[in-house]
């Protein structure tokens, strides 16, 4: 078990929201401010859970699916045996007291026959945390997450509980027990379909618990630097990180995204990366720190040639390291799965500290709940590295990095809050902790589809995840190396100078990227909203090599005091965690090397700056590297880092047992299940703010959705649908409905000619169809080809390639001509110029010539009958004798026939009705 990373949380600590909270919330609705989905509507949203249709909220709506069962309630006497706090026998002798310690679950009596707490645990792999029951709990392995040991306020998942069904145990749990103090204790089931995540991430994968869970190792899916993952020094013939930077990552001009994302892209990257993987540094060494080229314009300007930025080495696993065939294997704090662990924390300590627990499901907040509580003293916080006060308390310990950032955690704990609350009304028989699982539950799907419908989409193209198939025990959801030391490091060149602050009188202000790094006080003086609003609107920077200089030289602050280059940062971070170069990342993810500098742009400065600063196209780090490939069509990145991502967020979907598409909870839940699959980032931002209709209904801006549309692959019969396939690209969050204009060269659609149609992409929808049905009538016409042409909008755009399709309808029923012996009246109904000859032997494929011996056509000028005779077409020099040789449209002709016969038209050219016989 690797080491454990301590941290305090006290267990008793309350933060109660007072009622202004609740009435400032409720003057947002009334005002209209919280749009999207209303409070009615997330409660009938929530009534299906129950079984039963919305009503008036009461303890009879039956929410049996939701609602646990209590299976043990008693009262604890805490007791000392002078290194542990509880109940128990020790050392021969009984300590503290239970109020009731047997209980019967199921058909059996159980006993539980110890319950302590480790207030003073030898190491950080000690436990914090045991209770023993006997006999064993039978359970199934997916039924331990749905039992809850309740321990006063506090409440831990069986599932997190490292056990084997007699003896549980947690780490890193601290409770402010005393002796003789009482505490309630319990244990409560939750039913199936609502098993809920453990905070640690350990038992998702039933067959693997480990996997993704907090405090694990980085995954490699590429091999090992060797020279770099020895526990010794950082030894390399490749040129010095800051080197490199001022080589190949300045940036002089501003270079925004041609895509036209906005900063609310990578805003969402940086808080969703902080969802998946946190790996801790270790203190700076000398020898690891970075070199500065002696005259370097920034840091060092007197060109003593002495300077050097400072470098914290990774943390890592400390059995590893060790030797060639054991390098070091850097860890990942946090849960790997996106399940909000940023908001919620991934240990038991920090989701108590985070918690109201006075039984409303909340998560604290100041006191009119605008904002995020302060971090209180001993828990653990990212400072910046040096000691701040006034820093706020979330889920994940950088919310103070950048302004922005602790904007996003703010909005989500609003949100938590908001659903707790109408969960609470709707259900008021819910506990405290049932209402808190369930908007747990919900906030992390939420981040599950804005993520995979708005995030990816624009940064990957369309089509790079490919479809969810279902869940995957075989998928190993763990965060990789490759993924978080360099791929998905590319938000940093979506960095401005500068952010936007709009406030709610559309004045814009740009405040400078420096003076917002560790500033809590800027949210409080300027209210999230005005960040949000600019992180909606202004442009990002485009993914490319280049930096701008406020996080190239100026990153926490001034160049020689606190300041860092984050690009030698992030180079010398890949070498750290023994990241092997680019070409052999490309080769384990299954892509061809590259032979050339050529190979990896096209632009021909690009190429220059790597040749200078690389000896070889095999020395390229992998972070510069990939960040200097040229673009994948569609997609906002290269190749290299368009499959690593991919490939990740892939594994983070298919091996979640809990994702919100196989969820049970969900998917007993259907109306649940389709309002989560329909949220958008700017839904969240309405819900909880004072913005809204000034921000786009999708935040993360791009270009309009490229709209393309393609015919069937077969020809339909008349009478059968024509299905047009129409697809998407970009975030598929938001609906959209795509007018198409439907013609044709034939009369099948008599009703639809020259008319519109709408095709409708729905939330999370990529494709969709348009059906075209044909009419099935006794008719013949020729074949006709329906064209449907996608229409222009300013909500889509329409490639030239791909704006227009066609499918062929074909008329293979033709018509049925009975004849009577003798004359027969008709009249032709079609085009004029219908060859007689090839409509009576019906181009070789139902010959007539013979049964009709005549054709007779009045003409009105000339008052005379023309006449056809087929006898005479065989007899040379005679076939000038007939007179009349193509039918007329609208034209009466006789026709005479030598026996009753079905004159049977297969592909006939024109429509043809019969009058009558004489």
């Amino acid at each position: 078990m690797p080491r454990r990373a301590r941290s305090r949380a006290s267990g008793n600590a309350r933060m109660s929201i007072p009622l202004a909270a609740v009435q400032l919330r409720l003057h947002l609705i009334a005002l209209g401010a919280l749009s999207g989905v209303g409070l009615l509507t997330v409660l009938a949203m929530l009534a299906p859970l129950a079984g039963a249709q919305h009503s008036a909220p009461s303890s009879s709506d039956g929410v049996a699916e939701l609602r646990g069962e209590q299976i043990w309630t008693s009262t604890m006497t805490v007791g000392s045996n002078g290194r542990m706090l509880g109940f128990g026998t020790f050392g021969g002798r009984d300590v503290g007291r239970l109020s009731q310690s047997t209980f019967t679950w199921r058909g059996t009596t159980y006993t539980v026959a110890n319950l302590w707490s480790n207030g003073t645990p030898g190491s950080a792999d000690s436990w914090s945390v045991v209770i023993d029951i006997s006999p064993p709990l039978s359970l199934e392995a997916e039924e331990y997450g749905c039992l809850t040991l309740q321990l006063g306020h506090l409440w831990l998942n069986l599932a997190d509980g490292r056990g084997n069904g007699r003896q549980f145990f947690w780490y890193d749990v601290e409770l402010s027990w005393s002796s003789g103090a009482s505490v309630e204790v319990g244990l409560r089931q939750f039913p199936d379909s609502f098993e809920t995540r453990s905070i640690t991430g350990w038992g998702n994968n039933l067959q693997r618990p480990e996997l993704g869970m907090a405090e694990t190792q980085l995954l490699r899916v590429a091999p090992v630097a060797f020279a770099f993952a020895m526990s010794g020094a950082m030894q390399d013939e490749l040129p010095d990180a800051r080197m490199i930077s001022n080589s190949v990552h300045q940036q002089g001009e501003l270079r925004p995204n041609r895509t036209r994302a906005t900063d609310m892209l990578w805003q969402w990257g940086q808080f969703l990366d902080h969802d998946i993987s946190l790996t801790p540094s270790t203190v700076i060494s000398s020898q690891d720190s970075i070199p500065i080229p002696q005259g370097d314009r920034e840091f060092d300007p007197f060109g003593t040639g002495l300077r050097f930025i400072p470098f914290n080495r990774s943390q890592f696993d400390p059995e590893t390291g060790l030797s060639p065939d054991n390098p070091r294997e850097q860890l990942n704090l946090i849960t790997a799965f996106i399940d909000a662990s940023n908001v919620y924390g991934s240990s038991s300590d920090r989701l108590s500290e985070l918690r109201t627990n006075d039984g409303s499901g909340r998560l604290k907040t100041t006191d009119d709940g605008r904002y995020l509580p302060l971090n209180p003293p001993g828990l653990e916080i990212d400072d910046g590295g040096r000691r701040r006060n006034g820093l706020f308390l979330a889920g994940d310990i950088r919310v103070n990095e950048h302004v922005v950032l602790t904007a996003m955690h703010t909005l989500f704990v609003r949100e938590h809050n908001r659903l707790a609350e109408q969960i609470a009304i709707e259900h008021p028989d819910l506990t405290g902790h049932e209402i808190f699982e369930l908007a747990r539950k919900i906030v992390g799907a939420q981040m599950q589809v804005i993520t995979y419908q708005e995030f990816l989409p624009l940064l990957l193209g369309p089509d790079a995840m490919g479809p969810y198939e279902g869940y995957d025990p075989d998928v190993d959801a763990g965060i990789a190396n490759e993924f978080s030391t360099a791929a998905f490091r590319v938000g940093h060149t979506m960095l401005s100078p500068a952010l936007m602050m709009i406030d709610e009188e559309d004045d814009v202000e740009q405040v400078p990227l420096v003076e917002l790094f560790f500033n809590p006080p800027a949210i409080r003086t300027a209210g999230i909203e005005a960040f949000l609003r600019g992180l909606s609107t202004q442009l990002a920077q485009g993914i490319d090599l280049a930096l701008v200089d406020e996080v190239r030289s100026m990153l926490f602050g001034p160049p020689g005091s606190s300041g860092r280059d984050l690009a030698a940062l992030n180079i010398q971070r890949g070498r750290d965690h023994g990241l092997p170069r680019y070409n052999m990342v490309r080769t384990a993810y299954g892509l061809p090397p590259v032979g050339s500098f050529a190979d990896i742009s096209s632009d021909p400065e690009v190429q220059q700056a790597l040749a200078r600063t690389y000896a070889d196209v095999n020395d390229l780090d992998l972070w510069t590297a990939g960040l200097a490939e040229d673009h994948v069509p569609g997609a906002m990145l290269g190749e290299t880092f368009r499959t690593i991502i991919a490939d990740q967020f892939r594994r983070l979907r298919d091996g979640d047992r809990f994702w919100f598409e196989s969820d049970p909870c969900f998917l007993a839940n259907p109306e649940l299940l389709a309002e989560v699959r329909s949220t958008t980032l700017a839904d969240i931002i309405r819900r909880n703010t004072l913005i809204d209709d000034e921000i786009a209904d999708n935040v993360f801006g791009g270009m309009p959705p490229m709209v393309s549309i393609s015919g069937p692959n077969q020809a339909a019969a008349e009478g059968s649908a024509a299905v047009f396939r129409l697809d998407r690209s970009g975030p598929t969050t938001i609906p959209l409905t795509v007018n198409v204009r439907i013609s044709e060269t034939g009369a099948t659609l008599s009703e639809w000619a020259d008319r519109t149609a709408d095709a409708t992409f729905g939330a999370g929808q990529a494709t969709t169809t348009l059906v075209v049905e044909t009419n099935a009538d006794s008719n013949p016409e020729y074949d006709s080809t329906i064209l449907a042409m996608i229409a222009d909008s300013d909500t889509y755009e329409s490639s030239a390639e791909s704006n227009a399709a066609d499918a062929l309808v074909v008329d293979d029923d033709g018509v049925d001509l009975h004849l009577e012996p003798g004359v027969n009246v008709i009249r032709w109904a079609g085009l004029d110029g219908v060859d007689i000859v090839s409509t009576l032997t019906g181009n070789g494929d139902a010959d007539v010539s013979a049964e009709i011996v005549a054709i007779f056509e009045w003409d009105e000028t000339a008052e005379r009958w023309l006449t056809f005779f087929p006898a005479l077409e065989s007899v040379p020099g005679l076939s000038s004798a007939n007179t009349l040789r193509t039918l007329r449209a609208g034209q009466t002709y006789q026709i005479r026939a030598t026996q009753a016969l079905v004159w049977r038209i297969p592909r006939p050219d024109l429509m043809i009705a019969v009058l009558g016989d004489g």
